[in-house]
């Protein structure tokens, strides 16, 4: 079973999160699956991962100077929380 990888970067052009969206199996991503949307990303490849169960939300105004940045780490409660499942860095 192939899981869809999502691969976000920040302001400074350094990784910020790699994530299937919702929650799945975090079994199901694996380090090579996570450094192909790394790679793909323009981003240095890893050797380890501690695959989470995390929540993100976006926030229009925290959106950085060009508005491309809106997503932060949240709680589940928080809301518009978007679950989700990956590494954050």
């Amino acid at each position: 079973m192939s899981i869809e990888l999502t691969c976000y970067g920040t302001e400074d052009c350094e990784p910020w999160g790699v994530f299937a969206h919702g929650h799945v199996d975090p079994a199901l991503i694996t380090v090579e699956a996570i450094n192909v949307a790394l790679d793909a990303g323009g981003f240095e490849t890893i050797d380890h991962a501690d695959i989470e169960h995390l929540w993100m939300a976006r926030d229009e105004e925290d959106a950085g100077e060009d508005g491309m940045f809106p997503w932060h780490w949240c709680q589940a409660d928080t809301e518009g929380a978007v679950a989700i499942t990956g590494i954050k860095f």
